[in-house]
């Protein structure tokens, strides 16, 4: 997978612009998760083709959607079969996608949809700009030149830099912090990123758990439960059982080059 830094103007909105070619692929298996990740993923086939993907709601059944994808703000896992195709991504930060798209986040919650359905006029030109692109990096500059058209809305400023999360306040502080009703505060943090603020606080420290697992040696579960913020090795247990489907030792034997995408457990 080839990996692109956003242009200076979309970095606070986007993480990365990434590329999938068939001969930079792993080896193949039937399938693998995606484990929530609290931000909105593009997904553009270049060639054009259809986009397969199982569905959170139901990981055995294969929904295929018009590319290019919009894969929602997930706070549980779902699936993606074999794609041995060329795939473009963009990687939104935390309410980064809430700038560029003509919607609440809210509304794309653990759910996948065609961009054709979301906003027609940007999904066709982007598709037929992609498939025009001869290079990598022509499909890199391509896909960052639209959305650098496309910043036409503030992020409201509660959602706007979320790094104070990593100290994993709890929700009330959030609230009192923010000057806002615990109503409003909810709405408007809905909203921007797509979650509530509990369950995005608890997505965002599932994926600090799994950055401390891939970077430990062997896995130090009692350092991992108090590094991160868990209660107990039980309430570790659960949250993997949550977000990945599967315990934290199942995930050590599943897990590949990408932290994010194990292998698929029947």
């Amino acid at each position: 997978m080839r990996i692109f830094p956003p242009h200076p103007e979309l970095s606070p909105y986007i993480d990365c612009v990434w590329l999938q070619t068939p001969s930079g692929r792993e080896p193949a298996k039937e399938a693998e998760l995606a484990l929530p990740t609290g931000t909105v993923e593009l997904v553009i086939e270049v060639d054009g083709n259809p986009v397969a993907v199982r569905p959170a709601a139901d990981l055995k059944q294969t929904r295929v959607y018009e590319s290019p994808l919009l894969c929602g703000v997930h706070s549980l896992p779902f699936a993606l079969p074999e794609d041995k195709s060329t795939v473009l991504g963009v990687h939104f930060r935390p309410a980064g996608a809430f700038a560029l798209l003509p919607l609440p986040l809210d509304t794309l919650k653990d759910i996948h949809v065609s961009l054709f359905d979301v906003e027609a006029d940007f999904a066709g030109q982007l598709q037929e700009r992609v498939m025009a692109a001869k290079s990598a990096l022509a499909l890199n500059q391509t896909v960052q030149t639209l959305l650098l058209e496309r910043l036409s809305r503030e992020v409201h400023p509660l959602a706007r830099d979320l790094s104070f999360l990593n100290t994993l306040p709890d929700v009330q502080t959030l609230v009192d912090r923010s000057g806002y009703s615990h109503r409003r505060f909810n709405q408007i943090f809905r909203e921007a990123v797509g979650l509530t603020p509990k369950r995005f606080i608890r997505v965002t420290r599932f994926q600090r758990t799994l950055q401390e697992i891939n970077t430990q040696g062997e896995a130090d579960w009692q350092d991992i439960v108090a590094s991160c913020g868990y209660y107990d090795q039980a309430h570790l247990i659960h949250e993997f059982q949550t977000h990945a489907l599967m315990t934290p030792g199942a995930y050590l034997a599943s897990r590949g080059p990408r932290i994010n995408h194990p292998s698929m457990i029947d």
